[in-house]
């Protein structure tokens, strides 16, 4: 009987994979692993059932040993259960943040970017750039990011606006420019107006060329562990999402490196003049530029400390207009400000005021 469980079981497999040839990895991988979670739990009981009616323990033994193998079921339904729970993550490396990103990481265009493709016979463009806070990490559905917010609102009151997000995860201010400038070239759309959407760790690259840590440089998952206890992390998703739940020392580090980035005037005039070149470029072909500023979603008030005010100073002096988002969603409660508790990306809370917050000032700037 169990011979033919497990034999079945692969046998199924085995079919849907000759049947279905196209199946993406993680589907037959996934398929893989709860087939042998299934066989795993049926074995185990079988086994029990045969060891209680052949040995014929004492009463304490089995009722011990009914203990164990009811942990062992417990944590295999709670594997499969996680297997299936995705979740986003700050730092990116949880099993779940990748099952998250696999699922709901979409649609891409033909440029590369998780948008809508872009037409060439629209009046008017606004381009979005940015990291993923525009882009949109921890949000499910893009019309739900603040772009798309924008898009939907301003298309209600002329069809012949399009607005283009080109944002994209890690990127930093001068990835971001780049990006502006290759998409014109290739598109042929030339962008009326510009909106470049700021975060604290825009200024990474520059405080890493003048030899600052940056984020996240020199961290490791698991390192503090032993060789079974990351091969157990890596490949458990229950584990993995158990570990990920804690917060790391070295992250939490990032604050006094911000600190110290933004502080460093080297360092901070040369971030600043990426800016600057970006608003050159925008005027010399007749477009508006404009710069939108993130806080630190859990830490508002040191960011201004850190950098909003600095920055909103210094872009103020070279009459680059700039707008601080966090007047905007500084009164929620964190929980509601941010994606999750290990995430603190943009919650659909605060996606919603921002996109509503644009419209209006895109709005006033179109009409005049």
């Amino acid at each position: 009987m169990r011979i033919t469980y497990s034999f079945f079981l692969m046998a199924v497999m085995i079919i849907a994979i000759i049947e279905f040839p196209h199946l993406p990895l993680h589907v037959v991988t996934m398929g893989l692993r709860l087939m042998m979670i299934f066989i795993l739990a049926i074995e185990m009981i079988l086994s029990f059932k045969y060891c209680l009616s052949f040995f014929k323990p004492p009463e304490l033994v089995k009722n011990m040993g009914l203990c164990v193998v009811s942990v062992i079921f417990t944590l295999l339904l709670l594997e499969a259960f996680f297997m299936f729970l995705p979740r986003t993550h700050g730092i990116g490396y949880s099993l779940a943040n990748a099952l998250w990103f696999d699922r709901y990481w979409k649609p891409f265009n033909s440029y590369g970017t998780r948008d809508l493709e872009p037409v060439k016979n629209k009046k008017t463009n606004i381009i979005f750039a940015g990291d993923s806070f525009a882009a949109g990490q921890g949000i499910k559905y893009i019309e739900d990011r603040f772009p798309d917010i924008v898009r939907t609102n301003l298309s209600k009151i002329n069809e012949n606006i399009q607005v283009i997000n080109l944002a994209q995860t890690s990127l930093d201010t001068k990835s971001e420019f780049d990006s502006v400038k290759n998409f014109i070239e290739s598109s042929g759309i030339h962008p009326d107006i510009i909106i470049l959407q700021y975060y604290g760790n825009d200024i990474d690259h520059i405080a890493k060329k003048f030899g600052m840590r940056g984020d996240g440089e020199g961290f490791s998952p698991y390192a503090e562990l032993n060789a079974f206890t990351r091969w157990i992390l890596r490949g458990s998703y229950l584990f993995n999402y158990l570990y990920w739940m804690i917060p790391s020392q070295e992250v939490n580090g990032y604050l006094t490196y911000i600190e110290k980035a933004y502080a460093d005037d080297l360092i901070f005039t040369e971030h600043m003049n990426e800016i600057v070149a970006f608003n050159s470029y925008a005027k010399a072909r007749n477009t508006k530029f404009f710069v939108v500023l993130f806080p630190l979603m859990l830490e508002i008030e040191l960011s201004h400390k850190l950098y909003l005010d600095k920055i909103t100073r210094y872009l103020k002096s070279k009459d680059i207009e700039s707008m601080d988002l966090s007047v905007l969603f500084k009164d929620l409660p964190i929980s509601d400000r941010i994606v999750n508790g290990n995430d603190a990306h943009p919650s659909l809370a605060v996606h919603r005021l921002v996109g509503e917050e644009l419209t209006r000032y895109l709005s006033q700037e179109l009409s005049k």
